[in-house]
This record gives C-alpha cells, structure tokens and sequence, in this order.
C-alpha cells in the first residue's frame, strides 16, 4: 500500500512539475504589444516620433524576453523591473532626447 501511495505522490510531483514552464522569449505578439505599448507611453510625454522610436528600441532591446511578455500579461507586477530598466539606460535615453532637439 506505501509503494502505491509513493509511486501516486511521485507520479503528482511529476505531473505538476512538468506543467509548470519558464518563459524563456516572448511571442512576436507580445513583442509588438510590448513596444506598442512603450511607445504609446512616450507620445503622450513628449508627442516626438523620432524621440519616442529611439526610447522604445533601447527599453525593448534591454527588457528580458521575460519581461516584455509579463508587462503584457500582468503591467502591474512587472513595473518595477520597468523602472530599473529606464534608470538603468538614463544616459542613452537622454541621447534620445539630444537627438529630437536637434532635429
């Protein structure tokens, strides 16, 4: 009777186990709703395409596959690595701002 119950219990353990999946790059559709998304955010700041284009393509090249799919699934559990992103790539993102001033 213990065996049935162990090999049950394992065979649950494995069951579960294999279900569960990390995401290791994102779908081409979160992709685009990513940075759809990014740069809908940043025309309703400044209203710069070239500025707007610039930032998208330097937080979406830094965003994990991970990432880029969680913020569209689930914004607000996500935000923070968001932030971390944007403050980590400041200096570029300002680049992006030079680049619209001068045009």
């Amino acid at each position: 009777m213990k065996k049935i119950i162990m090999t049950f219990a394992l065979l649950l353990l494995t069951a579960c186990g294999s279900t569960s999946r990390s995401v290791d790059n994102s779908t081409p559709n979160d992709d685009e709703m990513f940075r759809m998304s990014m740069n809908m955010g940043c025309k309703i700041k400044y209203n710069d395409k070239e500025r707007c284009n610039c930032q998208t393509d330097i937080i979406f090249d830094a965003a994990t596959p991970e990432l880029r799919s969680g913020f569209i699934n689930d914004p607000e559990k996500h935000k923070l690595e968001l932030l971390e992103i944007f403050l980590e790539n400041s200096d570029e993102l300002e680049v992006c701002e030079s680049l619209s001033k001068a045009s």
